[in-house]
């Protein structure tokens, strides 16, 4: 009996929704950043720990501008397919979080979390014009490679996955 007294209210609640998105309001759950997360983790993992090429005590930076260059002995194909790899990656988190470039509807409308949405926002808002300038910087790289189309890549590398970086940490923090 229960039940049939709350699909009333679900069906509601429902249409509130849809006609709020409909709108353009987006509501967040839980579930949905941890969703966002992941990509932005998954991104990360990809960069920075699958390759396990990274050198104990090396910076960010240092790391990514050196493997923005094609490695020892490592032939042209295999850097292509690499830093393919590692753009798919960067692109494929791009995609998921681009729900929360502007800030969702908040439940937990305090200060804290509302300022974190918008840090996260403003972060996230800026990973498409980023991906055209590391897409570009990749398209230079593969038609005249040099030492400053290397750098330049490493540069958009680190920049892109430092803005990742920034929001998946914000995200951990957020309440939807």
């Amino acid at each position: 009996m229960r039940f049939a007294k709350c699909v009333p209210a679900l069906l509601c609640a429902l249409s509130l929704i849809g006609a709020a998105q409909a709108q353009g309001v987006y509501y967040v759950t839980q579930h949905r950043i941890n969703e966002m997360a992941a990509a932005l983790d998954r991104a990360r993992v990809a960069l920075l720990e699958e390759p396990g090429l990274r050198q104990e005590g090396e910076t960010l930076p240092g790391y990514l501008h050196r493997i923005a260059a094609p490695l020892p002995g490592e032939k042209p194909a295999s850097y292509r397919i690499r830093i393919e790899g590692y753009l798919d990656a960067l692109a494929q988190a791009t995609d998921s979080t681009a729900p929360i470039r502007r800030v969702p509807a908040l439940q937990e409308a305090g200060e804290a979390n509302r300022l974190l949405w918008q840090k996260i926002a403003r972060s996230v808002g800026y990973l498409p014009r980023r991906m055209v300038k590391l897409h570009a910087a990749w398209k230079e790289t593969l038609s005249k490679p040099s030492a400053a189309g290397y750098s330049t890549l490493g540069a958009e590398l680190t920049q892109t996955l430092t803005l990742m970086i920034v929001a998946l940490n914000d995200l951990r923090d957020t309440r939807p």
